[in-house]
């Protein structure tokens, strides 16, 4: 009952922008922090694939690079007949009460919520959800994954995508910037191993890409090689992709075709 009357007051508008069928939906109304979250989807008529896949931009808890790392993306899937997503979550303010942290990690599982809902109107099959996130969006994409699929009455996660991403929020592996801005200047132990990423996984946790340049000079691609290592030792499927060359956001001054043709192989499998 819970979940029929929060879909009641969902809004929705549907543009078209270059052709494209771009359903925004409005997730929550605007609380202390005077932002609604919304989800644009782009709906294709003819989908090549039965997935759907939530892109999750990243920002470093800070902002959101919602057009390069979001919207730009939706259009290359779009145009290859691929349902996709694009997330745009509410930002946790630091220095505040604890309580404000779970902010993004509740937009996911709404954007989840709802994708699942409408999985017949949107032509995609509702066992196939994924989520794709880049940098500290790679973070919130894992984060939700392993909660998302361990909490009892939600639908789950079948993939994750991460690129270049935040992995951990420990003191031996974390990006300062990203682990400040998500939970204060002295978090608690148990909040720093809560929300490092690799050693929260469970065999519930979703089969896993990872891509990451080695020269990567804003986080490390140590958080892919630690996410790898763990999802290994538990036999979850997955594959990591270390390129030689390019800086943090590599990808994005790459032709496109280039590196979302291992996505979508990557895909076709799960």
């Amino acid at each position: 009952m819970r979940l029929l009357y929060w879909l009641v007051i969902l809004f929705f508008s549907v543009n078209l922008v270059n052709g494209q069928q771009v359903i925004e939906v409005k997730l929550n109304a605007p609380g202390e922090d005077s932002l609604w979250s919304k989800l644009f989807i782009y709906k294709t008529d003819r989908p090549v694939l039965p997935h759907m896949i939530l892109i999750i931009p990243g920002g470093g808890y800070s902002g959101l690079v919602i057009e390069n790392e979001g919207h730009k993306v939706a259009r290359w899937f779009w145009e290859k007949g691929i349902n996709c997503a694009v997330l745009q979550y509410r930002i946790p303010k630091s220095n505040r009460s604890y309580s404000h942290v779970n902010i993004p990690f509740e937009d996911v599982k709404k954007s989840i919520q709802y994708l699942y809902q409408q999985s017949a109107i949107l032509r995609f099959d509702s066992e196939k959800i994924g989520v794709m996130g880049f940098s500290a969006g790679g973070h919130l994409a894992a984060y939700s994954s392993n909660r998302i699929n361990t909490e009892q009455g939600l639908p789950k996660i079948s993939f994750q995508v991460l690129l270049y991403p935040v992995v951990g929020m420990s003191d031996e592996l974390n990006h300062a910037g990203s682990r400040y801005k998500l939970l204060g200047s002295n978090p608690l132990p148990e909040h720093r191993i809560q929300f490092s990423n690799e050693k929260n996984l469970t065999l519930a946790s979703p089969s896993s890409l990872l891509i990451h340049s080695i020269p990567d000079s804003i986080v490390h691609y140590q958080h892919s090689l630690a996410m790898f290592d763990a999802l290994r030792k538990i036999n979850k499927e997955s594959e990591l992709h270390l390129f030689s060359r390019g800086d943090h956001g590599f990808l994005l001054k790459q032709p496109y075709e280039e590196w979302l043709s291992i996505v979508i192989r990557w895909i076709r499998g799960i």
